[in-house]
């Protein structure tokens, strides 16, 4: 399976994990900790071509929910029609203006940190290299 994005939250903040991940659509424990998530989730990163790897954009709660937001245009065909349904509730649009691209843009520096696998262990508090 290949994502064009994936969200999901991690916090520091768990009296039993020292990271969690909370992925609402993974098949892994909810909340995961960040080193079996990473595990199972990324397997075998080091044999992907560089434009598969993973990239994570870390950016705080706070910005998110400030600058987020998405038209759902990435979800419809050439013709307009939906290539998947798409979620009830309405799109998230602050100052409809679509920041996604943004987001998913890892050259933009526009929100938070764009970094690689081996970063976002680091940065999340993991010790190993994923191979």
């Amino acid at each position: 399976i290949l994502w064009d994005y994936h969200v999901i939250l991690f916090t520091r903040r768990s009296p039993d994990l020292d990271g969690c991940v909370f992925d609402l659509d993974t098949r892994l424990d909810f909340p995961s900790g960040v080193e079996g998530y990473l595990q199972q989730t990324f397997r075998n990163v080091a044999l992907l071509p560089t434009a598969y790897q993973p990239m994570f954009r870390v950016t705080s709660a706070v910005d998110y929910v400030a600058t987020f937001s998405s038209d759902r245009s990435h979800m419809r065909d050439d013709r307009g029609n939906w290539l998947a349904p798409p979620p009830t509730w309405p799109p998230i649009m602050g100052d409809n203006q679509q920041t996604l691209p943004d987001y998913m843009n890892f050259q933009s520096k526009t929100f938070g940190e764009a970094i690689d696998i081996d970063a976002f262990r680091l940065w999340s508090g993991g010790e190993t290299k994923l191979v």
